[in-house]
């Protein structure tokens, strides 16, 4: 099957709610919901959506500031929370720096861990590798516990 793109206005509805208490700054930006449908993998990994800055001839043709796209069956094999997280996580990406002479430009932030802290105080662990960090830390504090008769060797 071959990729696809949709206008996924149920995402751009959703945005319009969110953007007003999480985003604000986005509030001037003209964003382009789009969904993918077909296989979307990066290193191995399913992909949950992206946040891209337009490009300028892009801008100037439709006024776009940002294309969200959002992998149409993560979304829709999704639960309402997990929609909120992935799209509140893709808005997270949309910046507004001013440059060297002062003027406000949009940009794309890149990822802290593959997350955010804020998104994951308001969400929690909502992805598969968010949650594989954190079993892991686990671990390892649990491996502090008895590290004076720990031999290098566990797995």
């Amino acid at each position: 099957m071959g990729i696809e793109y949709l206008m996924a206005q149920e995402v751009k509805e959703m945005a319009e709610a969110l953007i007003p208490k999480e985003h604000p700054h986005l509030a001037k930006a003209t964003i382009v919901y789009l969904f993918r449908k077909g296989d979307w993998k990066s290193k191995g990994a399913t992909v949950y959506g992206c946040a891209e800055k337009a490009p300028e001839k892009w801008r100037h043709i439709s006024n776009c500031d940002f294309v969200i796209t959002i992998n149409f069956d993560v979304w829709n094999g999704s639960l309402e929370n997990i929609r909120k997280a992935l799209l509140d996580h893709e808005l997270t990406h949309c910046i507004e720096v001013i440059d060297n002479e002062g003027f406000a430009k949009w940009a794309i932030q890149p990822h802290v861990i593959e997350d955010f802290p804020s998104i994951i105080r308001k969400h929690g662990l909502w992805t598969e590798g968010l949650r594989a960090m954190v079993d892991a830390h686990e671990a390892y504090k649990q491996g502090t516990l008895f590290s004076a008769k720990s031999t290098g060797t566990e797995g």
